[in-house]
């Protein structure tokens, strides 16, 4: 993939993560109304960063395997044209 396409890819899957936390959000306030126990709790929002592997490290691996750049934690921060890459 391109840095474009990889780009895209994560914002593509930010917005599943949103859509999701968004349904989620509704189904508790749903509940809440009708006095019922939340049915989704920080725990069942925060999965979601793990289930679209939008969490940082995830990140910066999908754009480190594709980029061949180091690991992040493998090699310190170098300053090219004025981007730190």
């Amino acid at each position: 993939m391109t840095e474009e396409q990889e780009a895209a890819y994560v914002q593509a899957m930010a917005t599943c993560a949103m859509v999701d936390a968004m349904g989620m959000q509704a189904a508790n306030a749903q509940r809440a109304i009708r006095g019922e126990s939340m049915a989704y709790t920080d725990t069942d929002f925060f999965g979601l960063v793990e289930k679209y592997g939008i969490g940082h490290n995830s990140v910066l691996s999908l754009f480190h395997a594709t980029s061949g750049t180091p690991d992040c934690a493998s090699e310190k921060p170098k300053l090219y044209s004025g981007i730190l890459r």
